[in-house]
């Protein structure tokens, strides 16, 4: 992605202020065929956010996860910035260490970040809704994305400043639960409905294929 520097551990802490463009593309796996944004859990932890995917077949591998939530008919959307946002990209190499605790990596980053823009403490408010409420999204380093992956505060992720529109609509297979079984609109050969990355290819082709007629920016 343009507005994120290049894949680079740091064995240091490390933190830079960078800014998610107006029309960048996120992507996300949502629950239903609609493109609304969820809701902010009643009960919010450091790390509770909206986490939109770089890409679109990182984010139908998400796919399966609404299923097993029982929504039979979820979507992918596209996610666009209606202005740019400030971004706080996050290299902390720790990130990368499947040992560490969710706790640790959190007052890594609070203590960072404290530093950088004068981040305040508050009862009850997770740290991720806190760099939201400074106006910020995050970029931190994700392992298994071999990459980055990006955070946007709940109080963030709204309509005012996101616009969402499906891209794909998907149904659970009636025979094999837990695996698409039809996108509507495609016609797909069953290969390519119980293989993720074939899908992801097909799908992506089909964007691609939309993407001068519609104008929408594409990102593998």
């Amino acid at each position: 992605m343009l507005f994120l520097p290049t894949f680079s551990p740091n064995p240091t802490r490390s933190l830079q202020i960078s800014s998610l463009p107006a029309r960048a593309p996120l992507y996300k796996a949502l629950p239903m065929s609609t493109a609304s944004l969820p809701t902010p859990p009643l009960l919010q932890t450091n790390w509770s956010a909206l986490y939109p995917q770089l890409s679109l077949s990182r984010a139908l591998s998400y796919l399966p996860n609404q299923f097993d939530r029982e929504f039979s008919t979820p979507c992918i959307a596209l996610l666009t910035p209606r202005v740019t946002i400030p971004l706080i990209v996050y290299t902390d190499a720790l990130f990368l260490d499947p040992e560490c605790s969710a706790d640790v990596k959190a007052a890594r980053m609070r203590e960072c970040v404290e530093e950088a823009v004068g981040l305040q403490r508050e009862d009850g408010v997770g740290l991720m809704e806190a760099v939201g409420r400074k106006g910020y999204v995050v970029a931190m380093l994700d392992a298994e994305a071999g990459g980055y992956e990006v955070a946007v505060p709940h109080c963030l992720a709204n309509e005012e400043i996101f616009e969402a529109h499906v891209l794909f609509e998907f149904e659970e297979s009636e025979v094999w639960k837990g695996t698409v079984g039809r996108v509507k609109g495609l016609d797909l050969r069953k290969e390519e409905l119980w293989d993720l990355d074939l899908l992801g290819q097909r799908l992506e082709s089909e964007f691609k294929r939309e993407e001068t007629l519609k104008g929408v920016p594409f990102t593998k």
